[in-house]
């Protein structure tokens, strides 16, 4: 699995020979350095710098300002120029008669103030709704650290406000409620469930949120409904600085969360570390309706369960940057995850006869025990050459996790009158699950002119993974635990992904376009190791993608993009061992499954006024070989979950994102989305072709107030859904925060608290099962109280130098430079 090591490494010593040459381009070179700023002297991020040629307008060279406004314009020939500043919305700005000589080679400019542009926007509040969020040409970047009710939380609560987004009750991610997502840190899978992982990461480390839905040729097209990825923050500052995060939750139990981020930079060397640590108790509980059909009589069942999860985790991450020169820069960082968790679980099944009164019942206790634990190590190697914009990244990447779940079961049975009839069924389970992930990286990007880009790379994704179950129950006859042959298995998969790609792009004056293709060599074995049955599947697939754009004027733009992606099977849904999720319920894998094929195409729309804007995109995604959960009854009553493949499928819909802000300090964010889903197979019942639409709607809104204050309104609303074999009842809740600013704005309190009505729950009745329904009620620990304190300290001097903040997917470089 692991052979790409070697061949990065080759490559690694190959390119290292750069490192002399290199360092010596920016000799006799020089420097241009100033800040830009709006009327009202607020720094002004993104502002493209241009610097041309005094004598015939020629562009020499250029940057972008960085979050404080600043810029720095490098490796300048000695000459006479002139610089412009321009961001949309505002007018450009021209500063004429800047000489560089040999005599004076460092040019420091008097602060820039950009004036609102007076032809179509008038005001400068585009400028904040930017800073929110930045379209691009292939996804749209949130910075969730001005998100004032995710402060103190979790990377978890940090994506629950932004747009798209939904995080279920089972705390899976959906993007435009769709859960076949693939979810990125800093460009990389991880080896944990992403929303795992996230729980143990502190939200005050998190930077932005990309959310992809039309990823280009670049991206890993795992993931029917796009991809998100999460960048956490990098420290830009010189000397010695760091955070730290208190944060005390009730939901009906105690929550606290603390961590602190050290950031050291001197010279040539960068380094950082971070530490969490999350003690929390969560409760979730619910009901369930069963009628089935057994012979001529029909029967009933109604399970109750409550139960709480204890999670005791700490996350450490430290990495050190080594800058050699102005043109290489060297990389390591490691990270640890552990989590001690545990609770009970406890479920009361009262079983009704055909008459329907009360035949028996029983009632079922879980306690379990599920520690966890993650490694993370991560190395690489980033070049400049002559031209900044000209690079070469190598990226290697190592995950392993390991979880072991015990559960302790004893099941006891009564009659209708209460008397114990039998022996309790005790039974003892253990799953172990070992994961791991290699993941490497070498991406090339040339600058063919100002306006024309060409990419090219190579990737690799290894995934090795064992999940054992071992089961044993106690035999009453001679008093000992026995195990359970039949249940125990021991599954092996390991999936190897080979790709390369190239996308190329232009922006010609108004229109702008990048089109790539992708090829992928993916290569499966799977090995049931109690029966010793192996399954096999290699397949080549390409991925084309095409992303266009066209600015009518400096306030209205049109997209247009299409790609092919994947959605491969998931660990359980190729495990052909049946588990048993409890007493009535059988789910089994099935290892024939094939993965999804997906056409997406996109048309967006943006409109910015002086306090209004609109983002609108219709979509369409063609399904093929779709896959899905499939129900039915056994012939003794028991609930079986399966996994197949059927012919075809599509979803098509309209996403509107609203930006209403009547005031300088009010931004409000309203999301809706609805959309049409299709399903059809030939040779199946009717009830599995099927034709539905849903809606849903979301709301944040943010008021920056005065003394410091930030109040915030978040909100959503999920409508009644037909799903396949059954209907989710519509789903809501709203909460709100408010934060201080203290300690001259180097700290800040807060208080935030979700779910304010106790509406928040999941609600599923079926619908066309043969002699079978059911109705399932499930209910999490959403009403929640959090009070969050955050502190700065240190020197905010920023460094000279920094490393390049990459994202690996689509190969977009948002750095800039640091002034002295």
């Amino acid at each position: 699995m692991y052979k790409t090591t070697v061949c990065c490494l080759l490559a690694l010593s190959t390119l290292c020979t750069g490192f002399k040459s290199s360092a010596q381009t920016s000799e006799g070179k020089g420097v241009i350095v100033g800040t830009v700023a709006d009327a009202s002297a607020t720094p002004v991020e993104f502002a493209t710098i241009s610097l041309h040629l005094q004598k015939d307008s020629s562009l020499v060279t250029g940057a972008i300002t960085d979050q404080t406004g600043a810029f720095m314009v490098e490796k300048v020939p000695a000459g006479s120029y002139y610089l412009k500043a321009g961001f949309i919305g505002f007018e450009p700005t021209y500063i004429p008669n800047i000489s560089v000589t040999a005599a004076q080679p460092f040019v420091k400019l008097d602060p820039i103030a950009l004036a609102a542009s007076a032809t179509s926007l008038g005001e400068v509040e585009i400028a904040a709704e930017r800073n929110f969020v930045e379209n691009k040409i292939d996804k749209k970047v949130y910075n969730v650290d001005k998100d004032a009710s995710a402060k103190g939380g979790t990377g978890l609560d940090a994506l629950r406000n932004i747009p798209s987004i939904e995080i279920d009750a089972d705390d899976n991610i959906k993007l435009r409620g769709d859960q076949n997502v693939n979810v990125l840190i800093d460009g990389r899978p991880t080896s944990l469930p992403a929303s795992q992982l996230l729980k143990q990461i502190p939200s005050s480390s998190i930077e932005k949120v990309e959310v992809v839905t039309n990823p280009s040729a670049k991206y890993d097209p795992e993931g029917m409904s796009g991809i998100i990825n999460i960048k956490l923050k990098k420290s830009k500052n010189a000397g010695f600085n760091g955070s730290a995060n208190l944060s005390y939750a009730r939901g009906k139990f105690n929550r606290y969360n603390g961590s602190l981020g050290l950031n050291y930079r001197k010279g040539k060397v960068s380094a950082n570390v971070t530490y969490n640590h999350y003690n929390g108790d969560h409760w979730y509980g619910g009901d369930n309706a069963r009628y089935y059909v057994l012979g001529d009589s029909t029967f009933s069942q109604l399970t109750k369960d409550n139960g709480n999860y204890l999670s005791k985790s700490h996350y450490i991450k430290g990495g050190i940057d080594f800058f050699a020169n102005d043109n290489n820069t060297l990389y390591i960082a490691a990270s640890t995850t552990t989590n001690d968790g545990g609770g009970t679980r406890t479920l009361n099944y009262e079983n009704f006869n055909n008459t329907g009164a009360l035949g028996n019942f029983s009632e079922r206790v879980a306690l379990f025990d599920n520690p966890r634990s993650n490694y993370d190590l991560n190395g690489g190697w980033q070049k400049k050459f002559k031209n900044p914009d000209h690079t070469l990244d190598l990226d290697v990447n190592y995950m392993r996790s390991e979880s072991e779940g015990i559960d302790d079961i004893t099941q006891s049975f009564y009659d209708s009158d209460q008397l114990e009839t039998n022996d309790p069924a005790m039974q003892i389970t253990t799953t172990n699950e070992e994961n791991k992930v290699l993941y490497s990286r070498l991406d090339y990007v040339l600058p063919i002119t100002d306006s024309m880009k060409l990419e090219a790379g190579f990737h690799y994704t290894g995934r090795d993974i064992e999940n054992g179950f071992y089961s044993e129950s106690f035999n009453h006859a001679i008093g000992v635990y026995q195990p359970d042959t039949f249940l125990n298995n021991d599954f092996v998969y390991q999936q190897n992904v080979y790709a390369v790609y190239t996308t190329f792009g232009q922006q010609f004056k108004k229109l702008g376009y990048q089109v790539g293709l992708r090829v992928e060599d993916t290569q499966v074995d799977a090995e049931l190791l109690t029966t010793n049955e192996t399954f096999e599947n290699n397949y080549i697939s390409l991925f084309p993608s095409g992303h266009f754009s066209y600015q009518l004027n400096m306030a209205q733009e049109i997209r247009l993009s299409y790609s092919r992606r994947i959605n491969r099977p998931e660990l359980e849904e190729l495990n052909p061992f049946a588990t048993y999720s409890d007493a009535y319920t059988i789910q089994r894998g099935n290892p024939f499954l094939r993965p999804e094929y997906i056409d997406v195409y996109e048309l967006g729309y943006m409109q910015y006024w002086k306090k209004f804007n609109v983002n609108a995109t219709l979509y369409y995604r063609q399904i093929n070989d779709v896959k899905r959960r499939y129900l039915s009854l056994s012939n003794t009553g028991m609930s079986v979950v399966s996994y197949e493949n059927f012919d075809t499928g599509s979803l098509s819909g309209l996403e509107l994102v609203l930006g209403v802000n009547p005031a300088k300090w009010m931004r409000n964010n309203i999301t809706f989305n609805v959309f049409n889903t299709v399903v059809g197979e030939e040779g199946f019942s009717e009830d599995l072709n099927f034709n539905t639409t849903g809606w849903s709607v979301q709301l944040n809104s943010t008021s920056t107030l005065k003394k410091g204050f930030t109040f915030q309104v978040f909100g959503s609303y999920n409508g009644k859904m037909k799903v396949l074999q059954g209907v989710i009842s519509p789903m809501y809740g709203m909460g709100f925060a408010v934060r201080k600013q203290v300690l001259q704005k180097r700290g800040s309190i807060g208080l935030t608290y979700t779910d304010i009505f106790k509406t928040r729950n999941f609600e599923f009745t079926s619908q066309n099962l043969t002699d079978y329904s059911f109705r399932t009620n499930r209910l999490w620990d959403a009403h929640v109280v959090r009070v969050s304190f955050n502190y700065f300290f240190g020197k905010r001097q920023q460094g000279k130098q920094k490393r390049r903040v990459k994202d690996h997917n689509s190969g977009d470089d948002f750095s800039t430079p640091d002034l002295q």
